[in-house]
C-alpha cells in the first residue's frame, strides 16, 4: 500500500469521526435548548396565570363600585346605570364608600401575597393601595368646600345634559337623562346647599379665596350694567377687600 493511500485512508477517518462528533454535539446542543425552551414556557404560564381568587376579587370590586357610582360607569361607555345620579356629598353615599373599601381590603388581606407571581403581586399591590388610599381621603372633609368657578359638579352635570359629554342622547337615554335630573335636583336643593356653607361653618377653609362665592361675584359685575373698565376694576377690588 503507498504512503499516499495511508494518508488518505487516514484523512477521511479523521474526517468521519468529526463529522460524527458534530453530529452528536448538535443532537446534545438541540437537546439542551429544547429542555431550556421548554423550562421558559412553564415559567411564563406560571408568571401569566391568574390566581382566581385575587382576580375574581377585583373584578366584583370594580362592579360594586359602578353601582355606587353610576357616573363613572357612564363615563366608561357602561350605560347600565345612565338613569342613576349619586348623591357624593350625602353621609348615605359617603358611608356606603366605605363600607365597600373596609370589606375590600379585609377580602384582600385574606389573600397570601407571598404566593402571587409577578403581575397577581402587582394586581394586589395597587389594589390594595387604592382601598387604603380611599379610606385615608375619607376621614379629609373634600366634600365641604364651597363650588368654585374652576370646577363643580353643576358645571359637569350641564356638559352632560348638553349631549355632546358622556350621555349620549337618543330617545331611551334622553329617558335615562330625565332620571338623573330628579337626582340633580335633590343634590342642588338638600346637600349640596347644606355642605357648601357647612364647610364654612367647621372653618375648614385655610385661605380666602376658599370663601369665594362665584355667585355674589358675578352679581357685583352685572348689577351696576356696563362700566368702563376702569370703575369697574375699583367695585370689584372694593368688593374683594370687603369680604
Amino acid at each position: 500500500m503507498k504512503c499516499s493511500d495511508v494518508k488518505g485512508k487516514v484523512l477521511a477517518s479523521s474526517i468521519e469521526n468529526f463529522a460524527m462528533w458534530r453530529r452528536a454535539l448538535a443532537v446534545l446542543f438541540t437537546t439542551f435548548l429544547c429542555g431550556a425552551c421548554a423550562q421558559d414556557a412553564t415559567k411564563l404560564e406560571q408568571t401569566t396565570q391568574q390566581t382566581p381568587g385575587l382576580e375574581s376579587l377585583a373584578e366584583a370590586y370594580f362592579e360594586a363600585s359602578l353601582e355606587l357610582n353610576p357616573l363613572r360607569a357612564t363615563f366608561i361607555g357602561d350605560m347600565r346605570c345612565d338613569d342613576r345620579l349619586a348623591n357624593h356629598l350625602g353621609s348615605e353615599h359617603r358611608a356606603g364608600s366605605e363600607a365597600l373599601d373596609r370589606q375590600y381590603l379585609d377580602k384582600l388581606a385574606t389573600i397570601d401575597a407571598s404566593q402571587l407571581n409577578r403581575q397577581e403581586r402587582l394586581t394586589y399591590e395597587v389594589f390594595k393601595l387604592n382601598l387604603e388610599d380611599n379610606l385615608e381621603m375619607l376621614g379629609f372633609p373634600a366634600h365641604l368646600p364651597a363650588i368654585n368657578q374652576f370646577y363643580s359638579f353643576a358645571n359637569s352635570f350641564a356638559q352632560l345634559g348638553s349631549g355632546a359629554s358622556a350621555h349620549p342622547f337618543n330617545t331611551e337615554q334622553y329617558r335615562d337623562f330625565l332620571s338623573r335630573v330628579d337626582g340633580y335636583t335633590a343634590f342642588l336643593e338638600g346637600c349640596g346647599l347644606y355642605s357648601e356653607s357647612l364647610g364654612k361653618e367647621l372653618g375648614i377653609y385655610t385661605d380666602p379665596y376658599q370663601n369665594f362665592d362665584v355667585r355674589d361675584f358675578l352679581t357685583q359685575i352685572l348689577i351696576d350694567g356696563a362700566l368702563p373698565l376702569s370703575l369697574l376694576e375699583s367695585k370689584i377690588d372694593a368688593w374683594i377687600a370687603s369680604n
